[in-house]
């Protein structure tokens, strides 16, 4: 199996639990200080930048898995995987960035942000 498919995916799982880590642990241990909650801001926009990012290295790396074993076993007729289109993918890609992006300003320049989720 091609091995870049292998590494695609585990970059995309660790670049998703990273941030998704980063965003729930993180500001739980700063306190309320404007220094303190300005840190929590960079770093909350930044994962959210990363996450649909980890997604789509991932979702993608595993198409090309799906695509390459299916090519192995001979199943190109059958399973009728002629060739993956990479427009959808990231199209929904792109819309999944645009949404956690828009949410995720939203709640940094709202009044409630707190430094803790």
């Amino acid at each position: 199996v091609n091995p870049w498919a292998n590494i695609g995916c585990l970059v995309g799982c660790i670049i998703v639990c990273s941030g998704i880590l980063l965003q729930i642990f993180f500001p739980k241990h700063l306190s309320e200080s404007p220094e303190d909650i300005q840190l929590v801001r960079t770093i909350c926009t930044s994962t959210a930048f990363l996450i649909p990012v980890g997604f789509g290295i991932g979702f993608g790396a595993l198409l090309g898995k799906v695509k390459r074993v299916a090519d192995i076993l001979s199943l190109r007729n059958m399973v009728k995987i002629k060739r993956i289109r990479t427009t959808p993918i990231s199209a929904i890609v792109t819309i999944i960035v645009f949404v956690e992006t828009a949410l995720v300003t939203h709640w940094i320049t709202s009044d409630e942000f707190s430094g803790e989720w």
